[in-house]
């Protein structure tokens, strides 16, 4: 049963996890090559007094909708305009 804390119950399932395993297995991602970062926030970049309609600058926070990533260490290189020949 969820929530139940006896020791004898599980309280969360962690099926998920295995999933996850055999997902980065398919994909041939090893634990070192592995970086985790939360997507979908914002960082204020103007001056506020601190309140919650106008925190200081600097300061991040996290969309309704973010969502963690998990994405191989690699430099990332944008695009680059084709060469006029």
């Amino acid at each position: 049963m969820l929530g139940n804390l006896e020791p004898e119950e599980r309280v969360l399932d962690n099926t998920w996890q295995w999933h996850l395993l055999e997902a980065l297995d398919r994909l041939e991602m090893k634990d070192g090559d592995l970086e985790v970062v939360i997507a979908g926030s914002q960082i204020y970049e103007i001056e506020g007094d601190g309140t919650r309609w106008k925190p200081e600058k600097g300061t991040r926070k996290y969309n309704k909708d973010a969502f963690i990533v998990i994405r191989r260490k690699e430099e990332v290189i944008g695009s680059v305009a084709p060469k006029d020949k």
